[in-house]
């Protein structure tokens, strides 16, 4: 990545506003013109694959028409923008080829005019260009300094784009599932004090997978740079003898459990709700104006409520604002809290000619898709990242080993089951598909060790599912169903 622009000028007002963006100029050089209440601190960069630009700057409030941002203009093809975090706000700029920025500046506010923030646009060319900083002095003066740029992104790391939250979300590597799978306590315990990673507390339960892993051959795994033999045969314990007194032993065994059952207390389950998209990334958006991350995060507020009410569970959100979270982030999310089931709530919509299509449905993980319906929609889900102005460096190895693939037969398994349950409670209440239950390659599915579904509301393209979408008499309707499910769902499993 090539760091273009690195700016920052004097404090601002806590109540900054972005009230206006004009584009001029043409191909050669296209002038985006930025107004806001008060001057304030910014970065600007590129982002190839697609080719885009990202402005990011402190948290504003943007007070801009809806159609802002879609017609193409010179070198701009469109542009986003809204939260990227609870503190960042961003505006990704979609360009029709790769381009730098020539000058970026701030004008600061006179009278009863706003302040100014001006990006000049131009095509990328050969020769490096210099690194331009602009600084704001105590007379307001523009002291513009010139500096070699450097050739990769120093400035804007990974771990400054990443969404702050009150923990540390960790996902085992594929070393610490092989420890999990094999029960290696040696090299569990010197792993866990070189990273703090704590396997003990994972959920997957490879007992109950049914692998028949005794019938599988050694298999030689390839991901990345990772190649070695894995006897898979190993994972399994090698039949002994069977003792004469094995169904006396098996009596004692299950009254022991009983009684250490009895001495300990049962937990509530613990429920992630994740309301899709949200920030800069505002989803589906209908030709009345009403947008799918306000949609459902209203939701995902009344269904926490409805499950918290029955005292039973343990209820959190993935957000709790209108602000941008990564994919792999929400996943992380939910394994931090160490969740027992993960439901992600969003309303699809339909390019025209499809007003007609409406009701809810339900997903779960697969590689496969039940139809090219469910494949599309994964498709444009899983570019969320992408739409936000994410980098993709350092990717999560989630789903990247053989190990992982196994493990997440039993949450597949149960995430299946919970959809079907759904799927029950909510006929006769709410509109359905004809083929409610589909499965994706969802990528915020992809928790190995924790049930997961996503769940479409509605289409926000069909005027009586946007209606219902924004009706509490609606949302009390699903919420009821979803909660009946959830009810159902957890009423043989005992958790400690």
């Amino acid at each position: 990545m090539l760091f273009v622009a690195f700016l920052s000028v004097t404090s601002m007002s806590m109540a900054n506003e972005v009230y206006d963006i004009r584009l001029s100029g043409g191909l050669e050089k296209t002038r985006m013109v930025i107004e806001l209440t008060n001057q304030v601190a910014f970065q600007v960069y590129s982002i190839p694959d697609p080719d885009r630009l990202i402005i990011d700057f402190d948290a504003v409030d943007f007070k801009l028409p809806t159609s802002m941002g879609t017609q193409l203009y010179g070198l701009v093809k469109e542009f986003r923008y809204g939260r990227f975090s609870p503190e960042k706000s961003r505006i990704v700029i979609d360009t029709l080829q790769e381009t730098e920025v020539a000058a970026a500046f701030v004008i600061p506010a006179k009278a009863a005019k706003g302040a100014l923030l001006v990006v000049d646009i131009i095509k990328k060319t050969t020769i490096s260009s210099p690194k331009i900083s602009v600084n704001l002095n105590r007379q307001d003066k523009q002291d513009l300094t010139a500096g070699q740029a450097t050739p990769n992104d120093e400035k804007f790391t990974e771990s400054q784009q990443t969404t702050k939250i009150d923990f540390q979300p960790n996902i085992p590597s594929i070393e610490e599932l092989m420890q999990i799978a094999t029960g290696d306590s040696a090299i569990d315990n010197q792993n866990t004090n070189q990273t703090g990673s704590q396997i003990a507390q994972s959920k997957i339960d490879l007992a109950a997978l049914n692998l028949e892993l005794d019938k599988i051959n050694s298999s030689i795994v390839t991901k990345g740079s990772i190649a070695s033999d894995i006897r898979i045969t190993s994972l399994m314990p090698k039949p002994i003898k069977r003792p004469s007194n094995m169904n006396n032993l098996i009596l004692a065994s299950r009254q022991l459990a009983i009684k250490g059952q009895a001495g300990r207390q049962q937990r509530k389950p613990i429920i992630v709700l994740d309301a899709g998209h949200g920030g800069i990334d505002g989803g589906a958006i209908s030709r009345a104006g009403t947008r799918e991350k306000h949609v459902v995060l209203a939701f995902a507020q009344r269904l926490q409520k409805k499950l918290n009410d029955t005292g039973r569970f343990t209820v959190y959100l993935t957000r709790k604002g209108d602000y941008f979270i990564k994919l792999r982030d929400r996943v992380k999310i939910s394994r931090d809290y160490k969740a027992d089931l993960f439901i992600s709530l969003h309303a699809d919509s339909v390019a025209s000619g499809g007003a007609s299509v409406r009701g809810a449905s339900i997903y779960t993980l697969s590689d496969k898709s039940s139809d090219k319906e469910a494949a599309a929609l994964a498709r444009k889900e899983n570019r969320s990242d992408i739409l936000a102005g994410v980098q993709f460096k350092n990717e999560s190895k989630v789903v990247a080993s053989i190990l992982i693939d196994l493990a997440q037969r039993d949450s597949k398994t149960k995430s299946v089951n919970f959809a079907n349950l759904a799927v029950r409670q909510m006929r006769g209440n709410v509109m359905m598909r004809k083929r409610p239950v589909k499965f994706a390659g969802f990528r915020v599915l992809k928790a190995p060790d924790v049930p997961s579904v996503l769940i479409e509301l509605g289409y926000l393209s069909n005027k009586n599912d946007e209606a219902n979408l924004k009706s509490s008499t609606w949302q009390n309707k699903m919420a009821t169903s979803i909660q009946h499910s959830v009810v159902e769902y957890f009423k043989n499993r005992a958790l400690f």
